[in-house]
């Protein structure tokens, strides 16, 4: 099972003694973790996204050299 699921499931379990307000208060401020997780986690896979970008193309230049040497 993925981690962050697990442990938003782990962080969302509450007492049974909680009122109402106290309950929806404390699923107001778990939805606000996972968010600020769910950002987190974007902006590190864009910047994956990135460098994966910068790589392939750095590769294609490279192969594209390559060919134009091999011709030569």
């Amino acid at each position: 099972m993925n981690d962050l699921l697990t442990r938003d499931r782990r962080s969302s379990r509450l007492p049974e003694s909680l009122s109402a307000d106290q309950l929806l208060q404390a699923q107001v401020e778990i939805a606000r973790c996972q968010l600020t997780g769910a950002r987190e986690a974007l902006i590190a896979a864009r910047r994956r996204v990135v460098a994966l970008e910068d790589a392939v193309e750095n590769w294609q230049q490279l192969a594209s050299g390559t060919r134009r040497g091999v011709r030569q």
